[in-house]
């Protein structure tokens, strides 16, 4: 998923934010950039979502304990925030542990930005 295109569903329209100005203001886009790494540098360090994750999840283990109907054992719940649950080749089977997603995903915005930031030198 790529920094400056967001895509979320339902909303696939164009960005004008994106389209108007960053992508064709490059003094602009490389502040968004800067900005972007900043925030990643700062407040979206492991550390920090990782000592979330095991806050909100301490607030919901009760009840995901509780649940009669839920389709994941206990054993899942817990071994997901940190560790990738299921057959990594079969998506329909997969889900990616809660600490190492957000793990990855910072390196690679880290990488993608290091990139779009050496475009615009």
């Amino acid at each position: 998923m790529n920094v400056l295109i967001p895509d979320s569903v339902p909303y696939r329209d164009a960005r004008p934010l994106l389209g108007r100005t960053l992508g064709r203001n490059k003094a602009i886009q490389r502040q968004y950039l800067l900005y972007l790494r900043e925030l990643l540098n700062t407040d979206f360090m492991p550390e920090n979502i990782n000592r979330m994750v095991d806050s909100l999840s301490a607030k919901i283990r009760l009840g995901v304990y509780a649940d009669s109907n839920k389709m994941y054992s206990n054993t899942d719940f817990d071994s997901n925030l940190s560790a990738t649950i299921g057959d990594p080749t079969d998506p329909g089977n997969f889900i990616p542990g809660l600490k190492s997603y957000i793990s990855d995903r910072r390196k690679y915005i880290l990488e993608q930005l290091d990139v779009m930031l050496k475009k615009l030198e």
